[in-house]
């Protein structure tokens, strides 16, 4: 395994890199020793691994047939509206890239909205943080937002080169996508931060059982908000010998009336030791459920293409400026020139893939509507 601090993955490799595996899952007893305080403190120290990063990741989200629905007919009210000649193409999955990289508060960062219609139906960019997009408008040659963030100043540009601009990190027009809290946060801690100390101090985790997850063993941890109704439930699998990252995390909202309002699947995969110590999987997927039996939603999933660490970082905007495809070579007018084509790559390469199956704990709560706090505090056979 290397320890060289980077995981390069070329285009050639791409296809094989997107295709994922579902985690197969079994149960068994707690191990002595292993206590619920040594797990969770075990994810909290995954925070301080990366320092530094320099990552590139493919995004996918994939629609439901009934979410597509609703859009379909919600796009033929936008084209009434603006008296569109045309109903824009809806399509069933967003495609998307970014690139960034960081090191304290110095970041650089690009976003790239990559479907064939242009249209960003399902808010993709919301996976790194920012507003969703107006889906009355397309994209402009692959075209998103890009940034560079030095300190307490910031560039952006977004949609044409008459929007770049530069001005403090408080500008209410200045563009804020997180592509750095996004990488961290569901690659590196994967279930840090705001969640586990909600975790901690709101829901009296507790350990209920060991499980195998794609052949790795992980301890299992539920935990239950203390209110009558729950706020919610929370399960996680928790795999010690990869750096105590969390592999499965499923989170159930429960109403003042006591019923299921969402519920929400993330499932790590693919880890390698890419530097000391520091284990990140290469896919992260995350299955959303509905309100009131709306049933599965979407499944949003981020694949690490190309990612190092805690490594020197020299920060030269050039070096990303600045959409996915482009690179500005004149500040002063915008003047664009392509130097890279790892966008078409990396689209066909998702659109290739076959669409998701929805994860089956949606329907298992339905099948334990009458138990699902107890069932939910037990490890699920196999």
């Amino acid at each position: 395994m290397s320890r060289q601090g980077c995981l390069k993955v070329t285009l050639l490799g791409l296809v094989a890199l997107l295709l994922g595996a579902a985690a197969s899952v079994g149960g068994g007893e707690p191990a002595d020793g292993m206590t619920v305080d040594t797990l969770l403190d075990g994810i909290e120290q995954r925070s301080g691994l990366v320092e530094s990063a320099r990552v590139t990741m493919a995004m996918d989200i994939v629609a439901s047939e009934e979410q597509h629905a609703e859009h379909l007919a919600h796009a033929e009210r936008l084209s009434r509206d603006y008296g569109l000649a045309e109903v824009p193409e809806c399509q069933r999955r967003d495609i998307a890239c970014t690139r960034f990289a960081y090191e304290g508060d110095r970041c650089v960062w690009q976003f790239a909205l990559l479907n064939v219609s242009g249209y960003n139906w399902w808010g993709i960019d919301s996976l790194l943080g920012g507003p969703r997009r107006d889906r009355t408008r397309p994209a402009l040659d692959d075209l998103y937002a890009c940034g560079a963030i030095n300190g307490d100043m910031r560039y952006s540009f977004r949609g044409t080169p008459r929007e770049c601009r530069l001005g403090r990190s408080h500008g209410a027009a200045l563009i804020d996508l997180n592509a750095k809290g996004t990488f961290t946060g569901l690659f590196v801690e994967i279930y840090g931060g705001r969640p586990l100390k909600t975790l901690r101090e709101e829901m009296a985790p507790r350990l209920v059982g060991t499980a195998m997850v794609d052949g790795e063993e992980c301890y299992v941890i539920g935990a239950m908000g203390q209110k009558a109704p729950p706020k919610g439930i929370r399960r996680l699998w928790i795999c010690p010998r990869l750096g105590f990252a969390v592999v499965r995390q499923e989170s159930v909202s429960i109403g003042t009336d006591g019923e299921v309002r969402w519920c929400s699947v993330h499932t790590a995969s693919g880890f390698e030791e890419i530097a000391e110590g520091v284990w990140l999987p290469r896919t992260v997927r995350i299955d959303m459920f509905g309100v009131g039996g709306a049933g599965w939603r979407c499944t949003k999933r981020v694949d690490l293409v190309e990612v190092s660490v805690n490594e020197p970082l020299t920060f030269d905007p050039a070096d990303y400026l600045f959409p996915l495809n482009c690179r500005w070579t004149r500040m002063d007018d915008g003047k664009i020139e392509r130097v890279w084509d790892g966008g078409a790559a990396i689209r066909r390469a998702i659109e290739e893939r076959p669409l998701p199956e929805p994860d089956p704990l949606w329907q298992q709560i339905l099948e334990h509507e009458g138990e699902l706090e107890d069932w939910m505090m037990q490890v699920p056979p196999q």
